[in-house]
């Protein structure tokens, strides 16, 4: 079915094509072997036109996500944690990594590093999307005249 409007992902406010009214899958990649990796939440979901339900989902999921990693930080700056993972720059493997190896302190300062970014990422994502919903109202996909979609 070729689409006939366009519209606003709820997630990641991505222009795509609504085929039957929701919007198209995007946000994956296709590597060698063409099948699909990944993809934004917010695709076979009405446009953000339409409606914001997909949108207070995600921030519950968000909302959900900062929680535990809130958990797990706290673990790593109390000494809970007695292993890590960290990958190998020579091979690409995960390695595990003990209290006793001499990579633990810079494989724990790295990992806290990761934690505290994503921590920061996921809170400001949230606090814009608490802004975008509390802000929404109802609008109209965009009819494309003369492109095929």
């Amino acid at each position: 079915m070729a689409a006939t409007h366009i519209g606003h992902c709820q997630i990641c406010l991505r222009v795509c094509k609504l085929p039957g009214g929701l919007v198209a899958r995007h946000g994956y990649r296709r590597p060698r072997w063409g099948h699909e990796v990944g993809h934004c939440l917010g695709g076979a979901c009405l446009p953000w036109e339409g409606s914001c339900e997909r949108a207070v989902w995600y921030l519950e999921r968000l909302s959900t996500y900062l929680a535990s990693d809130r958990v797990v930080l706290a673990k790593y700056e109390s000494g809970e944690v007695d292993t890590l993972y960290r990958k190998s720059r020579v091979t690409g493997q995960q390695m595990l990594i003990t209290k006793e190896d001499p990579t633990w302190e810079l494989t724990l300062r790295e990992t806290i590093r990761g934690v505290q970014y994503q921590i920061t990422d996921i809170d400001r994502a949230g606090k814009a999307l608490t802004v975008r919903i509390a802000a929404w109202k109802p609008g109209e996909p965009q009819v494309v005249h003369g492109i095929a979609v």
